[in-house]
């Protein structure tokens, strides 16, 4: 499925949910790495900070585990930054239609 044919309710959705400003990084946000290491450093929450922005979620679905530690971090830093080439939208597709079946993202449920 193409960027374009996506509900634009459907983008809003994810983009609230996954990584506001998905469309003004590059594919790797410091600031809201750096907040998130923060909060966890203070353990304000029993739940830990998401600090992955879609396309680092993306670099470590289709090449890295799902351990969470700093080395993986940085990988997915890494893989994110490198594809510069790719446009956001491209990686916005990738992330939409291809992990859309893994039942712990929040659409899989019914929302149209």
């Amino acid at each position: 499925m193409r960027y374009e044919d996506l509900p634009p309710l459907l983008v809003d959705a994810i983009l609230s949910a996954e990584d506001k400003r998905f469309f003004e990084h590059g594919g790797f946000d410091f600031i809201r790495i750096v907040g998130a290491a923060w909060a966890d450093v203070r353990h304000t929450s029993q739940h830990y900070q998401g600090a992955s922005t879609i396309t680092m979620q993306v670099a470590r679905t289709f090449f890295l585990s799902t351990e969470r530690n700093w080395r993986r971090k940085l990988a997915e830093a890494m893989i994110s930054s490198s594809w510069s080439t790719l446009q956001q939208q491209q990686i916005f597709e990738l992330y939409a239609t291809k992990l859309s079946g893994q039942p712990r993202k929040f659409w899989h449920t019914r929302i149209f």
